[in-house]
């Protein structure tokens, strides 16, 4: 393994860690979009004049919806407040906690509360399926990046999956805010709005982080094909010495002949020429064009 990949590999594997911590933990957040209030009512109560004082606050999720009421009951003519009274819910989008807890039947509902607690939900699943295909991308590319810090695998394939999971979770916050229903269409000029919170925000930028890290991964390089080529290399280039000392040795071999004639056909006291592959020649008889060779080993000619 190279330690040029191994950097890069870490880095990445922080980067893209953090990116997606931030989304893992806004799937189950209900702090998606919140509404908080706060009012003040008087009633007398056998003449005795109550100062009721609210506080409302709401969260809603991708599938929770949180809810968190304070009452103060106090007594002006008497200078006096009861204990605070506070009640919390946090029930699944379709279970209304002002009914019991009754779910809502979004097929058969004809209430236009309930109608609008339906599309919260449906928006909630889409923004929370493209989330969740995003991390799955990520994860997917936490994989690749495993093979490829062992140089199989070039960068920018893992640059191009991390920026589709990127995509993937900056688009699922975007599709879910486009298909929530308005839920200030019923408020008036001073009343107080539900407005994005802090999950809606975290997991958009998260998607950033993810680029990053995507671009950190983009610089890791597929040294074990290069490898693979250099020893393909060699072995080529171990070819070609091969055939040079093929050739080499070959032309340092006797002359190649078609048969050995008897020994005395040419008497081996004759002398012949020394030609420039380094062996004796003779022509016998002469102007026949039949030469032989004499075996260095033996002193005999031979026919060539």
């Amino acid at each position: 393994m190279e330690n040029s990949n191994i950097k890069p590999f870490l880095i990445g594997i922080v980067i893209c860690s953090l990116g997606a911590f931030l989304p893992v933990e806004m799937l189950d957040s209900t702090s998606w979009t919140t509404y908080s209030s706060s009012t003040t009512e008087e009633s007398y109560d056998d003449g005795m004049e109550m100062v009721i004082e609210t506080d409302t606050e709401m969260e809603i999720g991708l599938h929770e919806i949180a809810l968190v009421l304070r009452s103060e009951y106090c007594f002006p003519s008497e200078g006096d407040c009861l204990a605070p009274v506070a009640g919390e819910w946090e029930v699944p989008i379709l279970e209304n906690p002002f009914l019991e807890n009754d779910a809502i039947n979004c097929k058969t509902t004809k209430n236009v509360d309930e109608i609008e607690a339906c599309d919260v939900e449906s928006a909630g699943s889409i923004g929370h399926s493209i989330i969740l295909g995003g991390l799955g991308l990520l994860a997917f590319t936490f994989v690749l990046a495993c093979i490829s810090v062992m140089g199989y695998l070039p960068g920018w394939v893992l640059k191009l999956f991390s920026s589709l999971a990127a995509i993937a979770i900056f688009v699922g916050p975007i599709a879910w805010f486009v298909m929530l229903p308005d839920l200030n269409s019923d408020m008036g000029p001073g009343d107080d709005k539900w407005g994005l919170a802090n999950a809606f925000y975290l997991t958009l930028a998260s998607a950033p982080v993810i680029f990053v890290g995507g671009f950190v991964f983009g610089s890791m390089e597929a040294f074990a094909f290069e490898e693979d080529d250099d020893w393909d290399d060699d072995e080529q280039d171990f070819d070609e010495v091969d055939d040079e000392y093929s050739s080499f040795t070959t032309s340092m071999s006797p002359p190649v002949h078609t048969e050995y004639e008897q020994p005395g056909r040419v008497d081996v006291n004759s002398q012949g020429v020394w030609g420039d592959d380094g062996y004796e020649w003779i022509e016998h008889p002469e102007g026949s064009e039949i030469w032989y060779w004499r075996d260095q080993d033996t002193g005999q000619w031979v026919r060539h």
